[in-house]
């Protein structure tokens, strides 16, 4: 087969399984992730880099949302472990992200690999009550697979994961014996939050071919330090979590520093939280930028609206401020 020739090696209609074999040691196999309702992939998770490298890959692609919860899945896994062994594969490694993290932990063992890499990764989408964000899922697609304890002497799993994200933290706590390595103020877009401080490539290549054990988390620290400031995902998470913790005056110096591109991620935080905040920032002279948060307040958070129309429009007001027409409109 030509170099950086993908072959199809198992197809149906809910799973199909692309390799390309390079002829060395080492293999990588991937897991696409979640996608919206009206997504659909037509490539790899990770094809694009792992065809330029010199390593043997293998791509698991869902048709659906299905958390690989599918009666094929077993013949896939077969097809796969026949390609790597085509393929003279003596190490193996999985990887993927949120649904394809839970499959690279959950089919680690079935394809023989010795280490995985799992990024903002499910344990449980199906009884764990607490974490209700793929209920609808779960109903749809039962589980089939029973969970797989991690065997650390068999393979080593590393997950990056933001603790601060109460429902992520609770799937970890659930994961069994993994190295944790914390990516804080992402939530569970740590993948975006990786990409937009150039660190996710950085820290496949290093997964891929390791030197120390401290690689991924240092090169986490070192990009994050560099370019959180120009993070989107970074910086309205931590504004996010600094609001939700009453930590206002540091919030407001936050939301000083943010651009109009970073949108604030509003939807964990508590009407009593935003209340606080919003009374807290009065006092901010950049009225641009009071004017901004108030709006995605509003479009987020229709039910406190009354609230902010007593907190901060009629505070402003009293000091003729020139609000923006389209917040008087929207809190009168």
């Amino acid at each position: 087969m030509p170099e950086n020739d993908l072959a199809t090696i198992f197809e149906s209609d809910y799973v199909k399984v692309v390799g390309l074999g390079k002829g060395g040691p080492k293999a990588i196999c991937t897991f696409t992730s979640h996608k919206k309702p009206e997504g659909h992939f037509t490539k790899g998770y990770g094809e694009t880099l792992f065809q330029g490298m010199d390593i043997t890959s293998v791509f698991f692609i869902s048709s659906h949302n299905h958390w690989w919860q599918c009666p094929e899945m077993q013949d896939a896994l077969s097809a796969a472990r026949s390609f790597l062994s085509q393929n003279d594969v003596s190490e193996v490694l999985t990887h993927g992200a949120s649904m394809g993290g839970f499959a690279a932990i959950q089919f680690a063992e079935d394809l023989g690999a010795q280490r995985v890499l799992a990024i903002a990764p499910q344990a449980d989408i199906w009884d764990l009550e607490a974490d209700t964000r793929w209920r609808q899922e779960a109903q749809a697609f039962p589980r089939i697979f029973p969970p797989k304890l991690i065997n650390r002497e068999k393979t080593d799993v590393t997950v990056l994961l933001d603790l601060f994200d109460e429902k992520d933290a609770l799937q970890a706590s659930h994961l069994g014996d993994v190295n944790m390595v914390p990516v804080r103020h992402c939530g569970h877009r740590i993948v975006p939050y990786l990409q937009e401080i150039g660190a996710l490539k950085p820290i496949v290549l290093s997964f891929v071919n390791p030197k120390s054990a401290h690689d991924i988390p240092d090169l986490i620290r070192s990009h994050t330090l560099k370019r959180r400031r120009f993070s989107s995902t970074y910086m309205s998470h931590l504004l996010t979590n600094l609001i939700r913790r009453r930590k206002n005056k540091i919030a407001s110096s936050v939301l000083e520093l943010m651009d109009g591109s970073q949108a604030l991620d509003i939807r964990s935080i508590e009407t009593c939280d935003y209340i606080s905040f919003s009374r807290s920032i009065a006092h901010l002279r950049d009225f641009a930028k009071l004017n901004e948060l108030v709006l995605m307040i509003l479009e987020g958070r229709g039910r406190i609206a009354e609230h902010i129309q007593k907190d901060v429009a009629v505070s402003l007001r009293q000091r003729k401020c020139d609000l923006h027409a389209e917040i008087l409109e929207r809190v009168t």
